[in-house]
């Protein structure tokens, strides 16, 4: 019978010294589901989680999602890459990890030592994650260690899993989430979603656009320099005075184009600009667009396209079109851009929702659970 890689990689792991005492053996009876907001039974006990998720669109979601996720007495600690410039609440604990990029899945298992070091040295009771690489070891870890192992899909994925999402259900342990109802089945359950936290708000366009941030993200591989094109061919059609413009390039090369480019902003500096532009344009990646949402703007995202060869896939597609059927963007292919589009995303702004539900963590096994000596 063939096993898998992640399986392979287990099973020369010294697994009965390190995975606990707690028995998850295939004849067990399925423990009663934890209370909302993944509050212990008696609702009083403090427990101290792992949040683990990449830098970018990954972590946004996290940070978003935390308060939907634990109870008011839970501790939270956080595992990120070094380039995360987001800001972490007050108080709570930050571990960075070396980067791993898109489909490094090796390299992520190259991490479980260090993933386990944590995990025991904090006490951890459970851990979730985000995606996207930097969730195999850790989730691995937890799965050894007898832990609760929780793994949300990112909202980018309306459609199916991820490749990070395969290579998790492959761990017998971890409870799986999707963000979308049109995709869950019995392995996957629905929990809700980050953009249920946001309403959109119908205002009139603006007369002029005086500040324009451009944000395309901070990935070290891909760039994306359709867009800077399409953004500076559009800008001229707006005619009248030029605007201020931020450009956040990320690894983009932007040459002898005239502007001035940035690699990376601080997380603070970027979201002062973008609650203080008139419009907010983005990639499509899901750290940009909650970036916009939460500062009460409605960005036009462009999404990067696989086939140019601007990401790994066409998620970013996918993100687009959902946040543009909630009314909280406008989407456009770069190479359809034009100033039509730019003066359309002055016209909507975007609100709190009054109460966001719960985003409800299920501790009951999978069916069918079984870790081999």
């Amino acid at each position: 019978m063939r096993t898998s890689f992640l399986e392979r990689s287990m099973s020369v792991l010294p697994l009965p010294a390190i995975r606990g005492n707690r028995s998850h053996g295939q004849n067990q009876e399925p423990s009663p589901p934890r209370q909302p907001r993944f509050q212990d039974q008696d609702g009083d006990r403090a427990r101290r989680y792992l949040m683990v998720a990449t830098s970018g669109g990954h972590i946004e979601e996290a940070l978003r999602l935390r308060e939907r996720l634990f109870g008011p007495n839970d501790a939270v600690e956080w595992v990120t890459h070094p380039q995360a410039q987001v800001g972490f609440p007050s108080g709570e604990v930050v571990h960075r990890t070396p980067y791993i990029g898109p489909r490094e899945a090796r390299k992520a298992i190259q991490q479980l030592p260090q993933a386990l070091a944590i995990l025991r040295n904090r006490e951890i009771s459970g851990v979730v994650s985000t995606g996207a690489a930097i969730a195999l070891p850790f989730l691995m870890a937890g799965q050894l260690l007898g832990l609760d192992c929780h793994y949300i899909e990112s909202a980018a994925r309306a459609a199916s899993p991820s490749l990070t999402g395969r290579l998790v259900s492959q761990l017998t342990h971890s409870r799986l989430y999707t963000q979308y109802p049109s995709w869950a089945n019995k392995q996957w359950t629905y929990g809700g979603s980050i953009f249920d936290a946001y309403c959109a708000v119908p205002t009139p366009s603006l007369e002029r656009i005086d500040k324009v941030v451009v944000t395309l993200g901070t990935m070290q591989k891909y760039g994306f320099q359709r867009a800077v094109e399409a953004i500076q061919r559009s800008l001229a059609e707006l005619g009248g005075a030029r605007p201020e413009i931020l450009w956040q390039t990320g690894c983009t090369q932007v040459g002898d184009s005239g502007i001035r480019a940035r690699e990376a902003v601080p997380a603070s500096e970027l979201r002062q600009a973008v609650g203080e532009a008139d419009l907010v344009i983005a990639h499509g990646g899901v750290g940009s667009a909650l970036m916009a949402l939460e500062c009460g703007k409605a960005p036009l995202l462009l999404p990067r396209s696989h086939e140019n060869h601007e990401h790994v896939d066409g998620h970013q597609k996918w993100i687009a079109q959902e946040l543009s059927r909630r009314s909280l963007a406008i989407t456009c292919d770069p190479d359809s851009l034009s100033a039509k589009y730019m003066v359309a995303a002055t016209s909507g702004m975007v609100v709190a929702a009054s109460a966001p539900p719960s985003f409800l963590l299920d501790a009951r096994p999978r069916e069918n659970l079984r870790i081999s000596a």
